[in-house]
């Protein structure tokens, strides 16, 4: 269950995460989910336990195999309820394969909201290429 505030805190991680410099297993997607997640609901880094365990795209990849997912999709699914893309709601985590084999996002109406790997910050994809959604 999201906090009574969830929309000035989903903004306020937004707003941490706009020129935060990208890196694996520090500040990547999943943690920006992780701290989403948080945020707006109190619940503690769910994927704390993989933290440091990867650093670059392959050894993420690899990790996620190791612990028998497909992809960071269907790890994601086990921890987080997945749910419709079109039911998907303002603050919820979406995959996008398209975009990037890791990619997971914000959700924010139209777009998603995504760490950007070759530098800084933030960047939008459109809602289109959101092939799974995971309610927050």
């Amino acid at each position: 269950m999201r906090l009574v505030d969830w929309e000035a805190r989903l903004m306020g991680v937004l707003g941490e995460w706009r020129d935060r410099e990208f890196e694996w297993s520090a500040s990547d997607c999943s943690n920006l989910a992780c701290e989403v997640t948080e945020a707006l609901t109190g619940r503690p880094d769910v994927l704390a336990d993989l933290r440091g365990l990867y650093h670059d795209a392959a050894s993420a990849a690899a990790l996620i195999a190791a612990l028998g997912f497909r992809d960071i999709g269907d790890l994601i699914a086990s921890r987080w309820p997945e749910t419709p893309t079109a039911f998907a709601h303002r603050g919820d985590i979406g995959f996008c394969p398209d975009v990037g084999p890791l990619c997971l996002g914000i959700v924010m109406g139209p777009v998603l909201v995504c760490t950007n790997e070759n530098g800084a910050g933030l960047h939008a994809v459109p809602r289109a290429k959101l092939k799974r959604a995971f309610k927050v």
